[in-house]
């Protein structure tokens, strides 16, 4: 990602990362003391969970409903 000397566009800039396993995932970043937001169960069976780097773009980690850990 990159750093931007005006703090709006990384603040409404994203990326999202698919993948499988994510309670792992999110319990090594807690445990990297890398504070990511709650880990939530959306009504489509969507699990998410939000992870700012430190020029603060956001990284959106999700699993999708039928996707077994890895």
């Amino acid at each position: 990602f990159w750093k931007c000397e005006d703090e709006n566009i990384p603040a409404n800039s994203g990326c999202r990362i698919q993948l499988s396993g994510i309670e792992a995932l999110y319990r090594a970043c807690q445990e990297a003391g890398l504070e990511p937001g709650p880990l939530e169960g959306k009504p489509t069976g969507r699990r998410v969970f939000g992870l700012n780097d430190p020029d603060g773009n956001i990284l959106w980690i999700f699993q999708l409903p039928d996707a077994a850990p890895a």
